[in-house]
């Protein structure tokens, strides 16, 4: 007889909302919640309303507000407030207390349990050894796009730029913000063209004059790097390979003028990932060594 699904697995996942940010507090650390927030400001936040001005200053005013009517009337320094400061702050700085509570070399079980709650919650992140979290996106595409993607840039010829580019993509990611997507989006896209450039330079193909996507790929064209499409006229990967500059080169890479660019966090994330699939598809087509 089959048993019911328990009523975690009923609902969408959480992400960083406010049980999950308690059950990953006590799974690193267990302490009260305002010695975790004191290690957090130590040598960086003079105090609760030095960190809530900093959050303004980098353009987080929501969790600014937040964080300030959530602890009016209380303590600023018991627990109540540390409580609610981990509520309302944005995901990279509640990630970094996470990462002070269990220091540079957390116990395996620690980590487990940490990455338990993430599993269960639909947390975008995983924790890494030696103690630091890094981006995921939902378990399906950690298993099929992002682990694949990284299992390839293992390769010492895209170690270099292609590589560099894609963590930093994760680690804006992670960040959370606004101006992070932003940043995530462009990361990449030059993940994706560093890529072809290295593809283009294992098959023995000069770099085009211009070094954009579009050119890019008209080179592997030629080149027979990629099979042609039936019509001869494109590359049936075309799509794949370009989606990322595709977005970008709209919304996040370049200046906005007097228009921002903004980037909602769910296409930053569809844009990593299509980058993620794009990479490891250029790895597929390097020549074996």
């Amino acid at each position: 007889m089959s048993r019911p699904d328990p009523t975690i697995a009923q609902i969408p996942p959480t992400g960083l909302d406010r049980g999950a940010r308690k059950l990953l507090l006590e799974a690193a650390y267990g302490a009260w919640p305002s010695t975790a927030l004191r290690q957090f400001f130590e040598d960086t936040w003079a105090d609760l309303p030095d960190y809530i001005e900093g959050l303004k200053k980098a353009g987080q005013a929501a969790a600014a507000a937040g964080i300030a009517d959530a602890v009016r009337g209380i303590d600023p320094t018991g627990d109540a407030a540390a409580t609610a400061v981990f509520s309302f702050m944005p995901d990279g700085d509640f990630l970094t207390v996470l990462e002070r509570c269990v220091g540079d070399f957390p116990a395996e079980s620690v980590m487990a349990r940490v990455n338990g709650v993430c599993e269960r919650r639909g947390v975008p992140y995983r924790m890494e050894f030696p103690g630091t979290f890094e981006w995921v996106g939902d378990p399906l595409m950690e298993q099929h796009v992002l682990a694949p993607a990284l299992s390839a840039l293992d390769d010492p010829r895209l170690s270099g730029g292609p590589q560099d580019e894609f963590i930093a993509a994760r680690a804006a990611m992670r960040e959370g913000t606004p101006q992070a997507h932003r940043r995530a989006v462009a990361e990449a896209c030059n993940a994706v063209e560093s890529g072809l450039k290295v593809l283009l330079t294992e098959h023995g193909v000069a770099l085009p004059g211009q070094q954009n996507v579009d050119a890019l790929l008209e080179a592997c064209r030629k080149a027979g790097v990629f099979p042609s499409a039936v019509s001869q006229k494109g590359i049936p990967a075309e799509q794949i390979l370009a989606g990322p500059a595709r977005f970008g080169n709209r919304r996040g890479r370049h200046g906005a003028g007097p228009v921002p660019h903004d980037v909602e966090p769910d296409e930053a994330e569809a844009v990593v990932a299509s980058a993620a699939v794009a990479l490891t598809l250029i790895a597929r087509r390097l020549p074996a060594r």
